[in-house]
This record gives C-alpha cells, structure tokens and sequence, in this order.
C-alpha cells in the first residue's frame, strides 16, 4: 500500500489514476489499521518540498476523509498545520515550486473543505472553526472558487472536444496525404513530358554537333587566312566572344523574360493521353484536395492546434496553388497533327553513342569516344613570338601525347583482392554456431581464431576473452551484496519510516551515475530555479568571455578619448 500511494503522488499528473485509487480504497477498507499507516505516510508526503506531490497527496486525503471516520478524527487533529501545508496561510512557510501545481492544490484544498464543511459541518466542531477562520481572518472566499470549478470543468470538457476533433482531422490529413503527393508526383511528370527543361538534353556530347563545328571553323579559316589563330590554345574568352559577333567583353545583354505569359500545346495524337490525365489530376486537386484542406487548416485553427498539425496542411495547400498556378497558364490547340515517326540522323547517332559508352568515370577520353583522329586534331602551341601569323610548318605541328590521353586510359590495378572463405566458428548460447565472414575480427567474438567442428579452438592458448568470464564475474559480486544485506526487511523498514517521517530504506550504492533510479513524472526544480530569465540574463552579461570583451572595448574607447585630447601634450606623450 505505500508503495501504491508514494507511485500515485510522485506521478506528477493532475488527476490521478483511477485504477490505482480503486485499489487503494480496496486496501483501506480491509482494516482500520491501513487507514493509520495510510495517514501517516500521507502526511509525511504533504510536507515534501514539491508542489505535485503535495497536490496529489491532497486528492488522497480528500477520498479518505469522504469514507472513513478514523481518518477524519485524525485529521482534524492536525488541521491549522494541513491548512498551512496546503493553503500557505503561515508566511514563513511558503507554498513549494511549481508555482502552477501550488496553484492548483490551493484551489482543490478550498473546494475540499468547502465540501467538507456542507456535509460534515454539524458533527466536527473543529471542522466548523476552521472554514469560518479562514472566511473571517484569511479572506478565502469559499463561494467563488465554487464557480471556478465549475467554469474549469467546463472548459476541461471543451478542450476534450477540441482535442477530439483535432486528432479526427490530422488522422484523415495522414491517409490523403500520400494520394495528394502521388497526385502531384504525375501532374509533375506529365508537365516534364509536354514541356521538357533543356538540361534534360545532352547536347555537347554529340558527334555530328562536333563535325559541323569543325566544318565550320575550316570554313571559317579558309576566308580569312589573316585570321588564322589556335582557338584552343588561347585561353583569352575574347576569341569565343569574336566567334558570336561580339568585338567586346564589356558589353552587357539585358533579356526581358515574361513569366507571366501562356505557354501554347498542339494537341497531336503523341500527348492526347498526357494532356488527358494532366487536366484529370488538375480538377481533382482543384475540385477535391484542395477543399478538404481548406476545411482542415480552419478546424486546425479554431481548435488551437500545434505547429507540427498545421505545418504539414499549410504546405500541401501551397505545392497544389503553385501547380494550378502552372497548369492555368497553359492552352492547348485542338488541332490534331501528323507525327513522322522518322527520326533524325543526330538523334539515332546520339543514341547509338549512349548505347556503346560504358559506365566508368567521365574523362577526356569519353568525351571523345567514336571521334576519328581528324575531328581531334590537338595542336601544339607556337614556339613563334607573333600572336596574329605562324609559320606553314608550325601550322600543321600535332600533339600526339594529348592526342593518345583523348583516345586511351590508362588505370592501375594494386594488390590482389582474397575472398573471405572462413567463419567465426564462434559458440553460441543457443548451440549454434557464429557464421559470421570477417576478415580478422569478429564484432561480436573478437579475434577470429581457427576452430574445431565443435567450436572449440584448436590451440587453446590463443582463446580470446569473451563475455561469459565477464558475466560471471557481475553475478558472483552480485550475490555477494546480496547475501551481506540478506538481515534487512524492506517492509519494516518502510512502516518505521512512515511512522517516525525519515526515510531509512537502504539503498545500495551504484557505481555508475544515475545507475538503477527510478524515474518519476515529477517536474525537476532544480531547472525551475535556475532556469529562470533572470538567471538567464545573468549567464549572458556575467560570462567571463562576454565581460572581457566589454571591459577590452571600454578600454579602447577611454584610450581613444585620451589620445584626441591629449595626445599632443609632452606630458602624456
């Protein structure tokens, strides 16, 4: 039964749970003596320096003063120091940190008493006495905190509501969120298909893109011979500006672009099917999703809902505007037609190139795979001091080094990879045997020794250490400490200590820090003392980093002053 009560009250929650008080009334009932034991232990946990402990302690005290009248007589023996516990009537005993809990008992202790008075106000005198002087001298107005109640009950009531239709609306949210996203992914796709970005294309690394260039550059060499100069081997981006027209690298290009614009589709008999599932998806956004998420972000509004329920609603509601953004600016001709199926010689050729590269890393000698050594044509630098004319012999001059690095790669191979062909062999506690395939050291056995069929090592010198030697070790010491506190009675114990109000369980020391505590639901007060704004501001201004710098500025600041003034004066100098 104390540890019932002491789970109750360090649980941290502002009701109780109703399990556990149905078995606690269960065990009062058998004996009047579990009615003492019980009162003393709640007394000694309404004097803890917590304000949850004591709220829940309270809420005990209030189901036992309602059912039996030992607990009653024992309580009103000690009723100015319970008021004083739980009211904070003394002022030089003030109610304990969280201030919001001690709120809370204050409340639930006036409306207890409140309750106690109404119904057993005519046979406790001291009962009687102790309402009226805290109507009289201490000014607690019994009757408004009545209304309080009331007033909380009924807003505990509608934030069930809201809290129900909150969890209603996210969980509907979370089985159309994945149609949605799959809705969006094929209005995407079919957007890729009818207007397709241009870095979906390859178009460098074409080969007959390449032979016109080079066409063209001979072309261009053969009218003007004055002109002759290696355009490879002048990294200047002044001749590649000459090449499209310009004379000059200063000059600036302004291009107007109107986004706004409709983007015009002729409809044929290739993308009559995209368009078709395009403007199918579109309305069923438009028509569907869209108004269910409206109608969601507006309950997740009036209902109070967190950030991580309204984040996720607010940002489908965006991606699907943004795509009937794009899909309304488009207009399809009605006009069906005729596709020649006939592709062109560029495509088939670029295609016959993807087919026979291989997947290694990108190189130079990829880049021109399948050009034959008359589109290469690497060129050696002139040896000639005159930038605008070279020599007939030094015109022709090629490079075959760079020629050989365009057409062969050479890659080298170190070392001779050796298959993993052994196992751990390692026992292990179900009979079985450890299959693992490392090469050197199993993560689980360590060293990988060779074994028997058994699992058993074949030299037993080199067995490493396991676990088991280990594990063996914790349980002897275990028992150990075991055997040397085997004298102690925890239950006697525990009624000692609830009757004298000192703890004197025993507790074994662990090594480790925090090793084996039992965690409670109870708010730390040490993070509420010190994390307070004021601490916080004190952490910041006071830090010794922060405060050098301020005192180093302050420093610079008297210098500088001191400098202007008297910086002139043989005195200071």
């Amino acid at each position: 039964m104390l540890k019932l009560i002491e789970e109750m009250t360090k649980s941290g929650k502002p009701k109780l749970d109703e399990s556990k008080c149905k078995h606690f009334k269960n065990l009062c009932k058998a004996s009047n003596e579990n009615v003492r034991r019980s009162f003393c232990f709640l007394w000694s946990q309404l004097e803890k320096n917590h304000s949850e402990v004591r709220r829940s302690s309270v809420q005990l005290i209030d189901i036992l003063f309602m059912r039996s009248a030992i607990f009653r007589d024992l309580l009103l023996n000690n009723m100015q120091e319970f008021v004083e516990l739980t009211l904070g009537t003394n002022h030089k005993r003030s109610l304990p940190l969280p201030h919001s809990s001690a709120w809370d008992m204050k409340q639930q202790t006036i409306c207890y008493l409140k309750n106690w008075h109404d119904t057993f106000g005519k046979g406790y005198r001291k009962l009687d006495l102790a309402v009226k002087y805290l109507k009289n001298c201490k000014n607690i107005n019994f009757d408004d905190v009545s209304n309080n109640v009331h007033n909380e009950a009924e807003n505990e009531r509608l934030t069930l509501i809201r809290q129900a239709k909150i969890n209603a609306t996210s969980n509907e949210l979370n089985d159309i969120k994945p149609e949605i996203s799959s809705c969006l992914i094929e209005i995407e796709n079919c957007l890729s298909l009818l207007m397709p970005c241009p870095e979906q294309f390859d178009i460098y690394n074409r080969g007959d893109t390449s032979k016109s260039n080079q066409n063209e550059n001979h072309s261009f060499d053969n009218h003007d011979s004055s002109s002759n100069y290696d355009y490879e081997s002048d990294g200047n981006d002044k001749h590649e500006f000459r090449r499209h027209g310009l004379f000059s690298d200063n000059i600036s290009l302004a291009i107007n672009i109107n986004v706004n614009s409709q983007i015009f589709i002729d409809k044929t008999e290739d993308n009559s099917d995209i368009l078709t599932s395009f403007y199918e998806k579109v309305m069923l956004l438009k028509q569907k999703y869209l108004n269910l998420l409206q109608r969601y972000l507006k309950v997740f509004t009036k209902c109070g809902a967190s950030a991580n329920l309204f984040k996720p609603a607010l940002d489908l509601k965006m991606d699907i505007e943004k795509v009937l953004q794009k899909a309304e600016k488009i207009v399809v001709k009605n006009d069906l037609t005729k596709t020649n199926d006939l592709a062109s010689d560029e495509e088939s050729n670029f295609d016959d190139f993807i087919e026979k590269a291989p997947i290694i890393p990108y190189g130079i000698d990829l880049y021109h795979w399948g050009d034959s050594e008359k589109d290469l044509l690497p060129l050696k630098p002139s040896t000639s001091q005159m930038n605008w004319w070279v020599t007939r012999d030094e015109e022709e001059q090629v490079d075959k080094e760079a020629l050989t690095s365009m057409k062969e790669r050479v890659i080298n191979f170190a070392g001779f990879f050796e298959p993993v062909k052994w196992k751990c062999r390692a026992p292990l506690s179900n009979g079985k045997l450890c299959i693992r395939m490392d090469r050197k050291k199993c993560p689980f056995h360590g060293v990988i020794i060779p074994r028997d069929k058994m699992g058993k090592p074949n030299d037993p010198n080199n067995c490493p250490s396991t676990s088991s030697t280990i594990h063996q070790k914790s349980e002897s010491e275990l028992n150990g400490r075991l055997a040397e506190n085997s004298w102690r009675d925890p239950e006697l114990e525990a009624d000692i200590s609830a009757a004298i109000g000192i703890d004197i369980t025993f507790r074994p020391k662990n090594k480790g820090k925090n090793k084996n505590t039992k965690k409670t639901g109870l708010t730390d007060l040490k993070s509420l003392k010190y994390n307070t704004p004021l601490k916080r501001l004190e952490k910041k201004l006071f830090n010794k980093a922060a405060m050098k710098r301020v005192a180093s500025t302050m420093d610079n600041i008297d210098a500088k002053r001191l400098r202007d003034k008297f910086g002139n004066n043989f005195n200071y100098a």
